[in-house]
């Protein structure tokens, strides 16, 4: 058998055996898994292993498929497993000996508008649906789970009081940068120390910004953004884009030695790493966003980093 299914007949054609290991094995080309195939494999998975393992044996297949076809940034989370749900629901209410017969008690799956009786084209075509389970906004799907994310109503637990708080992350050093956007018009940058890795497959940056930051507007228009991670030289940089008082716009680089990176970001010249990101998702965090990155481009140095620890730049 050829390495990718080239015809899409062929490939509802294939048995089910043959299907389903096609399937797993990213053997479909991109334009040879249309939505019946998904449905197809949505069912066999639901009426093989149950509504439950079928949901993460169809997420971690259309995942590897996505990425097997060289566009890992196609794959929607809430999609995908919302038509698992909507066939696990079929199943439930309406048992079949083979797909054909299941498809002909069940047309509805087989138009794509279905999607739009649960969800709002807004919630669909949002970072996080992409990213990550949301429910439907417009009508329940039976069998569905409340959203991944959301955060928790708050317990009749005090919280942390906020001097102990600082106290205690204080005294961990972190890694400081300089987050930095562009609209194409306006450029912006701030100062960040909560910086982290996420992901390694595929290659993610988490970045915390203040809800009321100025560079939050101007990633969410252009979906891009750099970190420049700081070195030992530089804590003259990381105060001065931390100062309110700073200029706006481009003249807050004024005098920083800097060089316009992918899509216009200024990327620090003189720090010890960088990273070019395309906004992957954004998360809501207390008085906080939790902005995550797919790293498009990144490179290091050698050059000793600059810490936060005990509120001291070292």
């Amino acid at each position: 058998m050829p390495d990718k299914i080239t015809s899409e007949v062929a490939s509802l054609r294939l048995d089910d055996d043959e299907f389903i290991a096609t399937f797993e094995r990213g053997g479909f080309g991109g334009g040879d898994f249309p939505h019946k195939a998904h449905i197809r494999m949505a069912w066999m998975y639901v009426t093989r292993v149950g509504p439950e393992a079928a949901i993460d044996r169809a997420a971690g297949g259309i995942r590897a498929l996505a990425k097997a076809n060289g566009q890992p940034t196609l794959y929607h989370d809430t999609l995908t497993r919302a038509w698992v749900y909507l066939v696990a629901d079929a199943v439930t209410k309406s048992p079949s000996a083979n797909f054909e017969e299941f498809l002909a008690r069940n047309p509805q799956l087989l138009d794509k508008r279905l999607r739009l009786a649960y969800y709002s084209p807004d919630v669909l075509s949002s970072a996080q649906a992409r990213a990550t389970w949301i429910a439907p906004d417009l009508a329940p799907i039976p069998g569905a789970p409340k959203s991944s994310v959301g955060g928790r109503e708050p317990e009749d637990v005090p919280a942390v009081a906020g001097a102990d708080y600082l106290a205690a992350f204080g005294s961990v050093p972190t890694a400081v940068a300089v987050m930095a956007a562009t609209d194409g018009v306006n450029v912006h940058g701030m100062t960040a120390s909560s910086v982290t890795s996420l992901s390694m497959d595929p290659p993610l940056v988490l970045v915390c910004v203040q809800r009321e930051s100025r560079i939050l507007p101007m990633i969410r228009a252009s979906t891009h953004f750099s970190v420049s991670f700081l070195s030992d030289r530089q804590p003259d940089v990381a105060r001065h884009f931390a100062s309110p008082q700073r200029a706006a716009g481009a003249a807050q680089f004024h005098g920083i030695p800097h060089r316009a990176g992918r899509f216009g970001l200024p990327i620090l010249t003189d720090a010890s790493a960088w990273l070019a990101c395309d906004l992957w998702c954004e998360y809501p965090g207390g008085d906080h966003a939790i902005v995550c990155g797919l790293v498009r481009e990144a490179s290091g140095r050698d050059a000793h980093p600059l810490v936060s620890y005990s509120q001291r730049l070292l």
